[in-house]
């Protein structure tokens, strides 16, 4: 088995935007120079790390002054990431009926639903990092919802509609001050194969 991948260069991407912009068919085209996560030739649409970010109302994020919540369109990456987990489940329902008589119930697949799990070192000044706190802050008063996208040195890409939660950090005296947040999946799960 020489097709294995190592758990080095994967990236991940947020986008902010608002609740009511979130179109889950629109989960197309994954991340790239443009679709749903475009991140222009040579990523030149990323902000970049040293990029001034601010809070504006409770549904703003500021880039240099200008908001990017509303435009859906302004990703930032996440610098300092240990872990980027997908982890996935599917529901499902018994089904036995009394034509049925060989004793086997039929499982049937009701719903699906997903997660990220992120972990990092905290870089407080990258502007990747500052866009994910505020996001996450104001998940509920702000109705901010983020675009993510996972890609990975092989060419696999995940991506969709997600509300970042569950933020936690670790600052125990003499260490190395690290985070961990889920990016919980709102609809579909888009996937890209390398």
């Amino acid at each position: 088995m020489a097709n294995f991948s190592s758990a080095f260069g994967f990236k991940i991407y947020l986008v902010p935007c608002l609740s009511t912009a979130v179109s889950v068919s629109s989960v197309t085209g994954g991340v790239g120079a443009t679709g749903f996560i475009a991140l222009g030739a040579s990523e030149a649409n990323v902000v970049a790390t040293d990029a001034v970010i601010t809070e504006g109302t409770v549904a703003e994020i500021k880039v240099g002054g200008s908001d990017i919540v509303a435009g859906a369109a302004t990703p930032v990456e996440l610098l300092g990431l240990t872990d980027a987990s997908l982890s996935t489940d599917t529901s499902s329902e018994e089904v036995v009926t009394y034509s049925d008589d060989s004793g086997y119930g039929q499982s049937v697949a009701t719903s699906k639903s997903w997660s990220i799990s992120l972990s990092g070192v905290t870089d407080f000044n990258d502007a990747g990092y500052q866009v994910m706190r505020l996001a996450e802050k104001n998940n509920v008063a702000g109705g901010i919802r983020v675009k993510i996208g996972r890609t990975t040195p092989a060419g696999e890409q995940i991506y969709g509609y997600a509300t970042l939660q569950s933020f936690s950090e670790s600052v125990e005296a003499g260490s190395i001050v690290t985070y961990t947040i889920e990016a919980a999946g709102y609809g579909a799960l888009g996937l890209g194969l390398a």
